[in-house]
């Protein structure tokens, strides 16, 4: 299992140039840029194929202050919620009424609410939440990544150190094989994701297809760093 120490150590090696705790002290600075890198990847993840680092939750209804079924804390997007098996579907707040062949929910604040179908659900029910996973924020450089994260890209990780401790030392002249390694490496992460399971059989829905330069802002150092 790879730690976010682990990840920045091999940031540091793609130059000679870069000294730990010269440039920036790891067990702060970039330990808190990691954790930005590895979050940005799980939402270009979330953005290609959010089932790939998905999770489910059975919540029950929450009364009191709450009054609904929170929202996961570890969720970065909630793409279906379903009852006993059958899909919930969710409506716009202000139009609570927009489905009425399936129960249904709307959003707001972090509670999945009630709306205004007849066929439920109701404060006895349990739903269950889908949703692509959101990393923990870590504490140590001993923290590992995510027990869902893939070891085969650690160097997607670590290019986003280095490029930040090149733009932080200066080195400007690094960048120019830094960010197009960066770019493939980013890009098998996409086709990866994309093809993890091509036997995917749709009945309406096509396959997503997502360009490259949409989801490099995402990423710590942004799209053109």
């Amino acid at each position: 299992m790879t730690t976010y120490g682990e990840i920045i150590t091999a940031g540091h090696g793609y130059s000679s140039k870069s000294r730990p705790d010269k440039i920036a002290t790891q067990a702060t600075e970039l330990l808190a840029l990691a954790s930005r890198a590895v979050r940005g990847i799980y939402a270009v993840a979330a953005r290609i194929n959010p089932e790939y680092f998905g999770q489910s939750v059975a919540q029950p209804y929450v009364a009191g202050a709450t009054l609904g079924w929170p929202r996961p804390v570890n969720a970065q997007t909630v793409f279906r919620i379903e009852l006993a098996g059958a899909e919930v579907a969710v409506v716009p707040l202000s139009d609570q009424k927009a489905e009425q062949a399936k129960p249904s929910v709307y959003h707001i604040g972090k509670v999945y609410k009630i709306a205004g179908s007849a066929l439920g659900p109701t404060v006895a029910d349990t739903l269950t939440i889908f949703s692509s996973k959101l990393p923990a924020k870590p504490t140590v450089l001993a923290d590992v990544i995510d027990a869902t994260w893939e070891e085969a890209f650690d160097n997607f990780g670590a290019l986003e150190i280095a490029i930040y401790l090149a733009l932080k030392d200066g080195r400007l002249d690094e960048l120019q094989t830094l960010l197009p390694d960066r770019a493939k490496e980013a890009q098998l992460f996409i086709d990866f994701l994309t093809f993890a399971t091509p036997i995917t059989t749709y009945r309406f829905a096509q396959p997503r297809m997502v360009a490259l330069p949409s989801l490099m802002p995402l990423l710590a150092g942004g799209k053109d760093a």
